[in-house]
């Protein structure tokens, strides 16, 4: 173990390495930590170790580690002497403020003097005096620090500063001659002089000669110089001795006093003169009388008060003296009747008698009086009386500064008015309303308006000590200095003026410089429209940081908060906005691309100064940045004018507008070669070392690292692997190849590079070989040879490599031949087969052949060398036998047809390599002869031809048979239900069964209106005979679109369109302006194809063309619809060669022609007419519908509204009709009018109609039947059964008109109007939906045979649904206290200052209000008394814009409540807020014996809970909506009544001394939760008990009884002074001032003038 003594060797301390820091990497970034690190090592880098380390280590230290013990013993000596140092250097620093402060103020003030001398003496330009600073520097302080002292740099001495002189004693005020004799006479004297305070003059005199008193006094006779003191006090007493014989006592009554009057002095300064019998006691006593005191002061009075002194006048002579008293002179001041005390005016001496002084002031002014004494003698003692109540001294500037303030800000200031005076009560009222003639009517507190300015309070009361703060709110309009002066009156009758002051700016910030300095852009270059400086960046790459220090002043004197905000740059050449500017600064989008960064972003600008700002700019991508930075400023406001009328967004105006631009450039890397290409062959085992450059373009170091390749076949190393480039330098890098297998080395070696976007390769190239064989043949061609014979052949090979070459030879054998599997003999004998061929030697390789068969020879030889390439030597010849052959014998032609000629092919070949004798030609060796057979047939049917061929030195000929099957036209028709592909894509069967099938082209019956239908005829030409076919209808055939540009100019085309051409029409050509879309030429094509107005047509496509020998055509029939119907047709087709065929044609087409023109359409296809919320009774809401018709026809509707009602069991309507069901509406001709009844049932029954017909011809009377036989017959009584969906009405929903017309290929118009009910009481929806019958009025709506439509009834009408909501008026009413609708208060809140009592007061709750509803609520608050809306405090909270009202919005502003004057108007999914307050007045509470007695009040009733009594207000809150509708809030209040009650009724005193007070206490205690302030009145039962019994304090203020800790109880103290020796009654009333229950308390006391009841202690 170590011990605390022991030592600690410096080996045994291990220092840690200090870590350098590197250079940075920009030669312009302004860091010299590098350097200070190279210079200082770790005493630069190292942590810096806080005091409060240290004392934790001190703390923390054991004595078991030495090292730690030592490490902290050296941190506390260099932390003391770091104290030290610190504390040194403080020193200095304040003895160097100092002086200089010194050497200021002497400056100043000699700049002063000579001003004052020289008024132009700073205008004549003379040069500067020298300053006091190096004369008030302490040298030796300086020195011992190691600092410059004065006398380092200046060789002058430091100037003498002459002590002050006194100034020069005038003539007039010097003593003279005689005075000077005077003094040295009494200076001579022995008797002391008088004790009489000099005359002003004398003292001034002697003051001012003071000098020449000592100068004389010097001059002293040589006697007293000369003279011991013992010896001169001897003499003195002997003198005295000898004075005394000489003075006789005299009467001291006829004593005249030295002075013409008498004094006033105390008794201690009369007990401190001269006794004895002396003349010099007699002479010069001047005071007769004493009065106590004197002057008699009264302070701390109030008005309407009487307050007592007594007074006691003392004989101070030693004789009985009459006296005489006057009383005073005012009504303020009286005196009582003197006391003597032997009952005369005589006042012996030594005795006093005693004056009682009464004082009655009005005011708190000052009062003066006095009280005259006259004596026998003629001599007078004035005894002042005077009223003095200390003053108030505020501490209140004569000017309150309230500062700066911004346009139509606002800035409070607070004063702290502090009484160091007297008490007193305030009132601040303007200049101009002083004097004011009444007075009341500022003793309010309120708020003082003098615009700017607004004082609170007014009005206050300060006792000494006391303070209150007076807060200044400065609300400037406009820019200037405002000043405004008040009058502040105390209630002593002193007034003082103040001024209120305050200056108004505009905010506004100033650029003052940026580091680097600002770009000036160029002539024509591009800049941003609004910036005001343009700040550029240094180019630098992706992961550089380059940083500006911009600096900021605040031109004004006031705190403005502010932010910065990036945007993006408006760019435009110079001159280009021509004052255009504001219109583009409103259209700033921010950037969410935060290149540029600056710290702080956010604070707040100090008054009036300098703010710095770092601007970083890290890139991360390459590119050129432009930037507008704006500084906003949170409190700016001014005018701003609106571009557009209907723009309500508040413009955002910048304080300062900065443009940044800044290049990040890319790291440009070169590598040189980019590849190597290794040209030499590498052989196995040895490296090649090839040497590439990395050139570093850039301005900024690189680190690269290089992934090497090593494998198994080869390895590649880059050489060094990683290293870092400095900025425009060169690092040469050596590559290294190495390859272990032969063959070809070709890879891409990757260099990583941080921050590099194209990534650097190094391809390489290399070709790795082994040992190397040539054969120096081409190919070994053995020839032709014959079946049995064996031919040699020699194949040469030669080793041109530089190694020993271990060779084999062998034949490629093709496993695959069936000649070879058949005969696995071996042909070829290598001699030899294997060896070794030394470096560039030669060899010679015999190669016997003997074939087995006849065939083709075609082999490869392949020459190995181990571990070297393989070489291949091709090997050919022919093995042979004659012979000829036909290729076919026999030639079947089925596909033969009439007149066509057919032409079938065949080939004689040569099998062996013999030349024959040609009959009509020559067939060479190996060679095969084509031979073209042309025939042309007549007649159909079946048919065999027989042709020879004899070929020389063969024994038989070659026999070529040939049989035909001739055949003629057929086509074959079908109408498959597939598409073209699939069509296409059907096998041989399939189009066989559907050409079997029956012919009918059904498009279906339910084909949607405006669709097109296709279906497909496919005609197949079986034959291989051309021919002509055409096809067409009858009836609906397609118009002529002639439309020669568009989607549809090339529809008959059957060229397949490209991928890139059908996305590229697409969309219209915009270069051509009759271009259009695919919706739009569709439709446009669709209209001219059905432009006969038929409802219907069909497009053939193609209807016409030739039918190519076995060719399908597909025929594209299409139906193009825009009105309803089943329709038929025929299709003709013409074949030429054949008869026409005819194939039916059938469409049903269903849907409707018109159409809503608008958006809101559900899933189910209904148009949907959303009304929306309204309240009940509200206006009738329209909505204007537009219906286009796209049909051909007119159609009429007759609209119905059904109303759908939940719950509602009813499956279907019988409907019973007489005449025509929907007729059309025409004047009234005296025809039978249509009568319509609807029936409602909720038998379940089918939906299909029945119709009952009754013939119009007859009359009514006659039978009702129905005719079979007359089936073009109208029925007359119709019975429709429908299925029920809702019931029929006409409220609230209805539709103008309710019959119209639709003109073809037009629109109308149809009104849609919903009235709320005005009879709602709760939300109900009204969903409804209307149905438009159609029907067709034209005669040619009907063609026989090939249309035919439904109307009316029997068709799917046309129909939209409509939503709405009628609502009942209701808001939602909570408060936003803890209590709810609860207002609690006490009696005590009326209570304010000292016993003053407010008439009224208010208590007050947050109340929200809010619009559940989706509708506007108009509304007004009606309450009961004692409840009242404070309407000043209601919040807004959103806008609202009523279209019935003009209301003004000031910008900025938001509005969810539109009132005028007690109406509201709160919008959907809005609330507002709204003060509801309680009255509290003290009428009420003198009510309370009334609101008891009337026990048949709801509203008002008293509820007691033990001492506690409350009063208890139920009340109501009435909503009055607009409608009617009134919703009611119960709203309750609760006040607590005071009370208070004595411990004791009845208190005696018993037998007291006459005129001695004695004092019982008594306590007050207030059980109640109110506070209470009593106030006590003594009634005296008789005359003789008046002002016997008081009571201290007479009022006060008894805190309410709320908690354990609460003083809720005061005591008072009776006091009893007995006049005369009788008993004295009285009854002390203690009422309260809210109402409380009066107590009576019984004082009695009895006086005496006993000693004995003298109370020693009271």
């Amino acid at each position: 173990m170590f011990n605390s003594s022991d030592t600690i060797k410096e080996t045994d301390i291990q220092h840690e390495p200090s870590m350098l820091l590197q250079r940075p990497s920009s030669a312009r970034r302004q860091n010299v930590a590098h350097i200070l690190t190279t210079m200082f090592g770790e005493y630069f880098t190292r942590d810096v170790v806080p005091q409060d380390v240290v004392k934790y280590l001190t703390t923390s230290r054991s004595g078991d580690d030495p090292y730690h013990d030592y490490y902290v013993e050296e941190l506390s000596k260099i932390q003391d002497e770091r104290e030290k140092r610190l504390s040194a250097a403080s020193i200095v620093e304040n003895h160097l403020l100092k002086a200089k402060g010194a050497a200021t103020a002497a400056d100043e003030k000699l700049i002063g003097s000579l001003t004052a001398e020289c008024q132009t003496y700073n205008q004549i330009g003379l040069p500067s005096f020298e300053s006091k600073f190096k004369s008030l520097l302490d040298s030796e302080l300086l020195k011992k620090h190691h600092l410059i002292a004065p006398e380092d740099y200046s060789t002058a001495e430091a100037a003498k500063v002459e002590p002050p002189t006194a100034p020069k004693i005038p003539g007039y005020a010097q003593a003279t001659r005689a005075y000077l004799g005077q003094a040295k006479s009494a200076e001579g004297s022995n008797r002391p002089r008088p004790e009489s305070a000099p005359s002003n003059g004398t003292a001034f005199m002697e003051e001012r000669n003071s000098s020449q008193r000592n100068t004389l006094m010097q001059t002293s006779p040589l006697w007293k110089e000369g003279m011991e003191i013992l010896d001169r006090e001897n003499h003195k007493f002997y003198l005295n001795s000898m004075q005394k014989r000489v003075d006789h006592l005299k009467n001291p009554r006829h004593v005249p006093p030295v002075e013409g009057k008498f004094g006033t002095k105390s008794n201690t300064e009369y007990a401190s003169r001269p006794t004895g019998n002396s003349l010099y006691s007699l002479t010069n006593q001047s005071e007769l009388f004493i009065a106590e005191p004197n002057p008699a002061v009264f302070s701390n009075y109030e008005p309407g008060k009487a307050y007592k002194m007594n007074v006691q006048i003392k004989n101070v002579t030693s004789a009985s003296r009459h006296i005489r008293i006057i009383p005073p002179a005012t009504s303020y001041f009286a005196s009582s009747l003197a006391k003597f005390p032997n009952g005369d005016s005589f006042i012996a001496p030594g005795l006093a008698c005693q004056l009682e002084i009464m004082f009655t002031p009005d005011s708190l002014a000052d009062y003066d009086d006095e009280i005259i004494i006259k004596s026998q003698n003629g001599m007078t003692v004035a005894i002042p009386l005077q009223g003095r109540r200390p003053p108030p001294i505020l501490s209140l500037m004569a000017t309150l500064d309230c500062g700066h303030c911004l346009v139509n800000g606002e800035k409070i200031t607070t004063f702290v008015c502090k009484n160091s005076g007297g008490p007193g009560r305030f009132c601040i009222m303007p200049e101009s309303s002083w004097p004011v003639k009444q007075f009341s009517s500022f003793k309010k507190p309120t708020k003082l308006e003098m615009t700017p300015f607004q004082l609170e309070p007014n009005y206050f009361q300060l006792k000494h000590g006391e303070s209150i703060t007076i807060t200044v709110k400065f609300a400037p309009e406009d820019v200037d200095i405002y000043t405004r002066n008040i009058i502040a009156i105390c209630d002593n009758c002193h007034v003082k003026t103040f001024t209120l002051k305050g200056v108004c700016q505009t905010a506004g910030v100033e650029f003052v410089s940026v580091s680097e300095g600002l770009l000036d852009p160029l002539a024509l270059e591009m800049y941003d429209i609004s910036a005001q400086q343009h700040i550029s960046f240094d180019t630098i790459h992706p992961g550089m940081v380059c940083e500006r220090k911009l600096i900021v002043h605040n031109t004004t004197k006031v705190d403005l908060p502010y932010h910065w905000e990036f945007f993006k740059s408006i760019l435009c050449k110079p001159g280009a906005n021509n004052g255009r500017q504001d219109r583009f600064e409103r259209y700033r989008v921010p950037t969410n691309q935060k290149f540029f960064n600056v710290d702080p972003s956010v604070g707040i600008f100090p008054p009036f100064a300098k703010a710095e700002f770092t601007i970083t700019y890290a890139p991360q991508y390459v590119g050129k940045i432009d930037q507008v930075l704006h500084l906003i400023l949170e409190e700016y406001d001014e005018n701003q004018s609106l571009v557009d009328h209907d723009e309500l967004v508040r413009d955002v105006i910048p304080g300062l507008e900065l443009e940044l631009r800044a290049t990040c450039m890319a790291f440009e890397v070169e590598l040189t070669p980019s590849v190597i290409i290794v040209g030499d062959l590498l052989l196995i085992g040895t490296s090649c070392c090839k040497t590439v450059q990395i050139i570093n373009k850039g301005f900024h170091p690189i680190a690269y690292e290089w992934k090497n390749q090593c494998n198994d076949n080869y390895s590649i190393n880059v050489l060094p692997c990683s290293d870092t480039i400095p900025a425009g330098q060169i690092r040469e890098l050596s590559v290294e190849i190495c390859g272990y297998v032969p063959g070809k080395i070709e890879t891409m070696i990757h260099c990583h590079i941080e921050h590099v976007e194209i990534p650097v390769y190094l391809n390489v190239q290399a070709q790795v070989q082994g040992p190397q064989l040539n054969i120096d043949i081409p190919d070994l061609n053995y020839s032709l040879v014959r079946l049995g014979e064996a031919v040699e052949k020699d194949i040469p090979i030669y080793n041109t490599s530089d190694v020993v070459a271990k060779w084999e030879i062998t034949e490629c054998q093709d496993t695959s031949s069936s000649s070879t599997k058949a005969k696995n003999l071996p042909e070829f004998t290598f001699n030899p087969c294997s060896g070794e061929l030394q470096p560039n030697c030669s060899a010679i390789i015999k190669a016997l052949f003997k074939p087995n068969f006849c065939r083709r020879l075609r082999t490869v030889f392949q020459l190995h060398a181990i571990h070297g390439n393989k070489t291949h030597l091709r090997v050919h010849g022919e093995i042979q036998s004659p012979i000829v052959v036909l290729t076919e014998s026999y030639l079947q032609l089925d596909e033969v047809y009439v007149g066509l000629p057919r032409i079938s092919q065949d080939a004689i070949s040569n099998k062996c390599s013999l030349t024959f004798d040609p009959c009509e030609g020559d067939i060479e060796s190996r060679q095969a002869i084509d031979i073209n057979l042309i025939l042309i047939c007549h007649k159909t049917g079946k048919q065999e031809f027989i042709i020879p061929c004899i070929i020389n030195g063969m024994s038989d000929p070659i026999i070529l048979k040939v049989g035909v099957n001739v055949k003629g036209l057929t086509v074959g028709y079908s109408t498959p239900l597939m598409d073209p592909a699939a069509i296409k894509g059907q096998s041989q069967q399939q189009t066989e069964l559907n050409e079997a099938k029956a012919l009918d082209l059904n498009f279906g019956t339910e084909v949607p209106i405006g669709t097109n239908a296709k279906r497909y005829l496919v005609i197949r030409n079986k034959s291989a005979i051309q021919t002509e076919y055409n096809i067409r209808v009858m009836c609906f055939t397609a118009a002529d679109a002639n439309l020669d540009s568009g989607v549809y100019a090339n529809k008959s085309s059957t060229k397949v369109e490209s991928k890139t051409g059908s996305i590229l029409k697409r969309t219209a050509n915009l270069a051509d302006p009759q271009s259009k879309s695919v919706e739009r030429a569709h439709a446009a094509y669709s209209a001219a194809i059905l432009q006969d107005g038929r409802g219907v047509a069909f497009e053939i496509l193609p209807s016409s063309g030739i039918l190519d020998a076995f060719e399908t055509k597909i025929i594209s029939i299409t139906a193009f619809t825009d009105l309803w119907g089943d329709y038929e047709d025929n299709l003709i087709c013409s074949i030429k060669g054949l008869n026409d065929i005819i194939i039916p044609v059938k469409l049903g087409v269903v849907g409707c022609p018109l159409k809503f023109q608008i958006g809101n359409v559900e899933k189910k296809g209904h148009p949907i007419v959303r009304f929306g919320a309204h309240i009940s009774a509200s206006p009738s809401i329209t909505r204007t519908l537009r219906i286009n018709n796209s049909g051909p026809l007119d159609i009429r509707l007759d609209w119905k509204i059904f109303n759908l009602i939940k719950g509602d069991q009813q499956v279907v309507d019988l409907l019973i009709h007489y005449g025509e069901p929907l007729p059309l509406n025409v004047s009234d001709d005296g025809k039978v009018k249509t009568v319509s009844y609807r029936q409602e049932s909720i038998i379940p029954m089918s939906e299909t109609s029945s119709i009952l017909s009754v013939d119009d011809s007859k009359e009514v009377g006659d039978t009702v039947g129905y005719d079979e036989s007359d089936t073009n017959a109208k029925p007359f009584i119709s019975v429709t059964v429908d299925a029920h969906g809702g019931k029929q009405a006409d409220d609230p929903y209805q539709v103008n008109p309710t019959q119209l017309i639709v003109p073809a290929r037009s629109h109308t118009s149809i009104n849609v109007t919903y009235k709320p009910s005005p009879s709602c009481q709760e939300d109900t929806d009204c969903n409804a939906y209307a149905l438009g019958y159609m029907s067709l009025d034209q005669p040619d709506a009907n063609i026989e045979g090939n249309v035919h439509r439904l109307q009316g009834y029997e068709i799917q009408p046309l129909r939209f649904d409509m939503t709405g909501s009628v609502l009942a008026a209701w808001l939602e009413v909570h408060s936003t206290d803890d209590d709810g609708n609860y207002f609690t208060a006490v009696s005590s809140d009326l209570l304010f200052g000292n016993g003053q009592v407010l008439k009224q007061t208010w208590k007050e709750e947050h109340f929200s209000f809010t619009n559940l509803t989706d509708s506007p609520l108009n509304f007004r608050i009606v309450l009961s008394w004692p409840f009242e809306v404070r309407g000043s405090k209601t919040k807004k909270t959103s806008t609202a814009v009523d279209n019935n009202r003009s209301i003004n919005i000031n910008k900025g502003e938001t509005n969810a409540i539109v009132r005028t004057n007690d109406q509201y108007t709160l919008l959907p999914q809005t609330n507002m807020q709204t003060n509801i307050g309680f009255c509290l007045s003290l009428d009420i509470l003198h009510r309370l014996e009334e609101l008891e007695k009337d026990k048949d009040s709801k509203m008002v009733s008293i509820v007691t809970d033990g001492e506690n009594r409350r009063l208890c207000f139920d009340g109501h809150l009435q909503i009055q909506f607009s409608n009617g509708t009134i919703q009611n809030v119960s709203l309750s209040a609760s006040v607590a009544l005071p009370k208070f009650r004595l411990a004791e009724n009845s208190l005696d005193f018993g037998t007291c001394f006459v005129g001695q007070t004695r004092s019982k206490l008594i306590t007050i205690t207030n059980p109640t939760m109110s506070g209470t302030y009593w106030i006590s009145t003594v009634e005296a039962d008789n005359e003789a008990s008046k002002d016997t019994f008081t009571v201290e304090p007479s009022q006060g203020y008894i805190q309410a009884n709320i908690t354990h800790v609460t003083t809720n109880t005061v005591a008072i103290k009776i006091n009893f002074t007995a006049r005369h020796s009788i008993k004295y009654s009285s009854k002390i009333l203690i009422s309260g001032l809210l109402g409380e229950s009066s107590q009576v308390l019984f004082v009695t006391g009895e006086g005496s003038y006993d000693g004995k009841y003298e109370s020693v202690i009271h």
